[in-house]
């Protein structure tokens, strides 16, 4: 988030008919959202058969995906050294994949193929503000006028264009991604410039959100248009930040306990406003030291000068797994009983089948129930980290995390291992805690508090550092399985590992690339202490603790 940008969220007092005339033209909103998506991808058709831009860009790829493979190769051979390296399965495999790979280009033949592929792109359109461009070419001027006589003036549609459309055809374009195309009531937001009350579209008065479907005066004498007054008292922090220039003012439906919600949400220039701490009446400020973090797909180990802890991520976010199954099979067994010509005999969707899937009134309840229950999860979740976050402040404000690939935590292990009884091993590996518990949700949080304050949060480098391996007494890298929970010192210290972890990266050097040895022999005694302080409360709790913690 830039630091001159922020965003507040109001919600809206909004009636029957005017809840009605939204959702209407919201669903309208969707129509030209996937209209120009499709053109879009008619013409990414188009520009993959052009032979010049497959040759540009395969060499492009070749040449990224080659170096991706060195970098791996290096990390392996510095991890290993360079003699054990060669029989290393993961290294062998790497040098065969790089002999895969033939393509070898000079800086200038690099320069002259990024040029065919950005003018050709060019060319067809592929551009930020090409998106906005050809929106009547997308969606056809009738479209667009009908649009505009709605109240879905240009400045919504070019929005939308930036905030959405783009989105999706960057992913199509240098991510490879499938575009995906919004269902009948999925299109949930709407955003414009917060125009004057002449004008057509959305805008704020400081009272009232009002969308404006014309300019023009009714025979009563009053614009036509949607006004919905702000549905709550506004307390001091919101009038601050009220004071503030509005860039974008939105409209934004949320699904709670199966009915629409309506909010604003105003994305705001200039600082944000400092809150009150309710115990001191005093504007909250961060403390002042260093605080390394520790971060894994279900705890968060944080270490301080004056607090180690070792806590759950959104213990009070997990979702009841028995529950819900039986709510998705009830809902799947609906589906197949209503819908038989829509799958195969074995049991696989039988994507031949045009039909409309009919969906019961009972399937609807169930999915309302089951999208509902995920829903508090979520907001339950995001109260939790937010609440961690304002902790973490509490002990310091130079922050330290590791740099985490969650992607690759998520996928599963490609290894055919087997266990002791010859069975082989399940290849599930985090997918479902991280789901769960959201660790990239909860450093984005950390990250903007830090940055609203005029701090950052600091990513030290994993490769370079290997916070789990190194011992700063022996000075010497070790390699431990998952299950090892615990390091044993030269002095017989026993030390739980993520909590030794989360100490090292406080103690990082100025660069983040190694740690800070004069740091970690002067600050080592301290951390002992209040190490086995935390373990102490840890073996206190009656319920039953995380496996990964390692304290029974």
């Amino acid at each position: 988030m830039d630091n001159n940008i922020y965003v507040l969220e109001l919600p809206l007092k909004v009636e029957k008919w005017q809840e009605d005339i939204m959702i209407k033209r919201l669903n309208l909103l969707r129509v030209l959202y996937n209209n120009i998506l499709h053109k879009y991808e008619l013409r990414y058709n188009q520009l993959i058969k052009n032979k010049k831009y497959r040759e540009a860009k395969t060499k492009l790829y070749n040449l990224d995906a080659k170096k991706e493979i060195k970098e791996k190769i290096k990390e392996i051979e510095k991890e290993l050294g360079k003699k054990n390296a060669v029989n290393d399965e993961r290294y062998i495999s790497l040098i065969n994949e790089l002999k895969t790979i033939s393509c070898t280009l000079s800086e200038s033949d690099k320069k002259i193929y990024k040029d065919i592929k950005t003018n050709l792109e060019k060319q067809f359109g592929f551009t930020e503000y090409g998106v906005y461009g050809n929106v009547n070419e997308g969606i056809g001027w009738n479209i667009a006028q009908y649009a505009k006589s709605c109240g879905i003036n240009p400045t919504i549609i070019q929005t939308m264009c930036k905030k959405n459309i783009w989105k999706s055809i960057e992913g199509l374009l240098f991510k490879g991604k499938k575009i995906h195309y919004k269902k009948f009531n999925e299109f949930n937001s709407i955003y414009g410039t917060n125009v004057s009350k002449t004008l057509t579209g959305i805008g704020f008065d400081g009272k009232y959100v009002y969308w404006r479907k014309s300019g023009i005066k009714n025979e009563k004498g009053v614009y036509s248009d949607i006004v919905l007054p702000i549905n709550k008292v506004i307390n001091e922090y919101e009038a601050q930040a009220l004071s503030n220039e509005i860039a974008y003012v939105g409209i934004v439906r949320k699904i709670v306990r199966g009915k629409n919600k309506f909010y604003a949400q105003l994305t705001l220039k200039g600082t944000l406003p400092s809150k009150i701490d309710k115990s001191t009446n005093l504007f909250r400020k961060p403390a002042v030291g260093r605080v390394g973090l520790d971060i894994g797909t279900s705890t968060l180990a944080i270490v301080s000068d004056s607090k180690v802890e070792l806590l759950e991520l959104a213990d009070k976010a997990q979702p009841n797994e028995h529950k819900n199954k039986i709510i998705q099979r009830k809902i799947d067994r609906s589906i197949r009983k209503n819908n038989p010509n829509k799958f195969n005999e074995n049991g696989t969707i039988n994507l031949s089948n045009r039909d409309k899937w009919i969906i019961s009134k009972n399937c609807q309840k169930l999915k309302l129930k089951l999208r509902e229950t995920y829903r508090k999860l979520s907001v339950v979740r995001k109260l939790q980290h937010e609440e961690l976050a304002n902790h973490i402040l509490s002990l310091g404000n130079e922050c330290y995390i590791e740099t985490m690939r969650w992607k690759g935590l998520q996928k599963r292990s490609q290894n055919d291992d087997v266990n002791i009884n010859g069975k082989p091993k399940k290849k599930k590996r985090f997918g479902k805690s991280i789901g769960n518990r959201a660790p990239s949700q909860f450093m984005t949080i950390l990250s903007n508090k830090l940055n609203n304050y005029g701090d950052k949060l600091y990513l030290v480098d994993t490769i370079k550092c290997k916070a789990s391996q190194y011992n700063h007494m022996t000075k010497e890298y070790n390699k431990k399985s998952l299950n090892e929970r615990w390091n044993v010192m030269p002095n017989g210290d026993k030390i739980q590992r993520d909590l030794y972890s989360a100490f090292l990266i406080q103690n990082i050097n100025d660069t983040l690339n190694g740690f800070n040895e004069e740091l970690l022999n002067e600050n080592y005694v301290n951390f002992k202490n209040k190490h086995d302080e935390e373990i102490k409360r840890l073996k206190s709790i009656p319920n039953k603790k995380l496996s990964s913690m390692g304290v029974k």
